[in-house]
């Protein structure tokens, strides 16, 4: 912030945009998705490339990964790869700009610089896209992307700008008028919430007959009734999978990026009732998480102070991980206590769930919301389970 007033007043920067992009800049670099800033000039249009690519991995394990065109993504081994080597080119452009996205691992920044079928689930419907194709920064300040592919030739892609024009003129749908085919997206499910928050499916291919796909593609909803339609929608498809005789069960998380962790939790019930959830966690110590403590160290869950953020600091609400052990004072959570070379707070559960759970945002087992007695039977040992894969792409 030092730097970026140095250069207000020095007149450094020549334009809103300049300084509205450094600003960006600076809030990015922390790494939170949980922190962001919306600056007028870079809300009114995106950057904007015509060619998106693909980082293909051959066997779903190396990290070297080969980078092509895609063209629709229909295959990956009629164009050469991008760059000569292709780790060079990975390290030098498109991992730095893959830093402009507000994840705290780098892998899942990195990700986002490529089109995934999960995006569109959220972002926009049935538009297969991705952060180095749209960008609300300007890449580099370029007015092109240069493509080097591995036979030597060369592809200039020009840098176009996309305007918001919202306000200025009338704009129903630019394909309203116009018939086009349904986008290459997920097989139709067997169980779908109303806000796509969960999705079961079926693979048809005969190798994978006995396998089940729950696709979540985030814990996030604003939707009125979107938490409880997500709770009935997974054990339906857990009995749907049993009836169908499906022993592995892929849980594909792509593109998830958090919200109402208790839909988590309560998912982990739905699959294995009564399962112990272990979390824990602690605070670093300075002084102004001590004054927060002493601060907030009576409210209890009847004060109004506890829907604010009171209730991250209030002792009588936190609980250890075993879910039993309770606090006496402040002081006992707060510590402080050395833990490798730093000085740190008690061990606490992320949540005490018998509080947490409610009956709009349930976590099965916990607080007023009961173990469901319609759980698939299948599910109440491990052994009618023979595998359960998780899938994380951000």
């Amino acid at each position: 912030m030092n730097r970026i007033e140095h250069q207000v007043v020095t007149g450094e920067f020549k334009s809103q945009y300049e300084f509205d992009n450094a600003i960006a800049e600076l809030w990015s670099s922390a790494y939170d998705g949980h922190l962001t800033v919306t600056l007028c000039s870079q809300s009114i249009f995106r950057f904007k490339s015509a060619l998106q690519l693909v980082s293909v991995s051959k066997d779903g394990l190396e990290t070297t990964r080969d980078i092509y065109l895609c063209r629709g993504c229909p295959a990956f081994d009629k164009e050469p790869g991008l760059g000569i080597p292709n780790r060079l080119y990975q390290r030098e452009y498109i991992a730095p700009l893959s830093l402009t996205q507000p994840f705290q691992n780098p892998d899942a920044s990195y990700n986002q610089m490529f089109p995934h079928h999960a995006r569109s689930v959220w972002s926009v419907p049935g538009d297969l896209y991705d952060y180095f194709t749209v960008s609300q920064s300007w890449p580099y300040g370029a007015p092109h992307h240069g493509f080097r592919f591995g036979n030597v030739t060369v592809r200039v892609v020009p840098i176009t700008v996309s305007y918001n024009g919202e306000g200025d003129f009338d704009f129903k749908n630019g394909q309203a008028s116009t018939a086009l085919p349904l986008p290459a997206s997920y097989p139709k499910p067997v169980v779908r919430e109303d806000w796509n928050l969960i999705s079961g499916h079926f693979l048809e291919e005969k190798e994978y007959e006995d396998t089940a796909v729950l696709f979540i593609p985030s814990f996030s909803s604003a939707e009125p009734g979107a938490k409880l339609s997500f709770r009935q929608r997974a054990p339906e498809f857990l009995e749907k999978s049993v009836a169908a005789g499906k022993r592995r069960l892929i849980m594909d998380l792509s593109e998830n990026a958090g919200g109402h962790t208790n839909h988590g939790y309560d998912l982990l019930q739905a699959l294995f009732p009564g399962y112990f959830m272990y979390t824990s966690s602690r605070f670093w110590d300075h002084e102004a998480l001590r004054l927060m403590f002493k601060a907030f160290q009576n409210v209890t869950v009847d004060d109004p102070l506890y829907q604010n953020v009171s209730y991250l600091f209030s002792t009588p609400l936190f609980v250890g991980p075993d879910q039993k052990t309770h606090f006496n004072s402040w002081k006992e959570v707060y510590g402080p206590q050395e833990i490798l070379g730093t000085n740190q707070s008690s061990a606490f559960a992320i949540f005490d769930f018998n509080l947490a759970s409610e009956l709009d945002n349930p976590i099965r087992g916990y607080g007023p919301v009961k173990q469901d007695a319609t759980s698939p039977a299948c599910y109440q040992t491990r052994e009618h389970v023979q595998q359960v894969l998780p899938i994380v792409h951000y």
